[in-house]
């Protein structure tokens, strides 16, 4: 039974993903159903979540193993940092990490998603938690008026094609998971 730092209270209008109490209403969890605008509510709120977890970490739970290979906790924070920024356009970082001090890469998709991670080891955490923060805000920007079709392909982190309702879900599903990372 996970019991610390869950809440059910709320710093902004997004719903929570998941009930944080046990034997908790978890009604609000299906969303089979559910419309792009609500995918996206769940999204953001998942994301805030994040934030506000990532928020509470002191600089030692910062710099905790996560359940990530070779990740922190500040890690795994850097890296939905990472692909909500690429899904708001921005251009991953130009940046070669020393791939023999990383020996947790052990594939192309791994080493795609080690670049900004690495990239961000060197900013240290109020600059990556600000930019949460920041890329949250243009993310709600970004998907205010995202049209109703969820049928309809987009791109996703690293090109990838897919629906618009495979692309939401796992977005929530991985930003949701990776909150856990940072709890753990």
């Amino acid at each position: 039974m996970i019991t610390r730092g869950w809440s059910t209270e709320r710093s902004s209008s997004y719903p929570r993903v998941v009930s944080t109490q046990p034997g908790g209403n978890a009604d609000h969890m299906k969303f089979e159903n559910a419309t792009a605008q609500e995918l996206v509510a769940i999204w953001l709120g998942a994301l805030e979540s994040l934030a506000d977890v990532a928020d509470s970490l002191t600089a030692a739970a910062w710099a905790t193993d996560s359940p990530c290979p070779g990740w922190t906790a500040g890690d795994v924070v850097a890296h939905v940092l990472s692909l909500e920024s690429e899904l708001h356009g921005e251009a991953v970082p130009e940046h070669e990490p020393d791939w023999a001090a990383l020996p947790h890469v052990t594939s192309p998709f791994g080493r795609y998603t080690e670049v900004p991670v690495d990239w961000y080891r060197s900013k240290g955490r109020d600059v990556v938690l600000a930019e949460l923060r920041e890329i949250i805000a243009w993310r709600a920007q970004d998907l205010a008026d995202v049209p109703d079709d969820l049928t309809e392909t987009v791109t996703g982190p690293a090109g990838w094609q897919t629906s618009r309702n495979q692309m939401f879900r796992t977005r929530i599903l991985d930003t949701w998971m990776h909150e856990q990372d940072v709890r753990a």
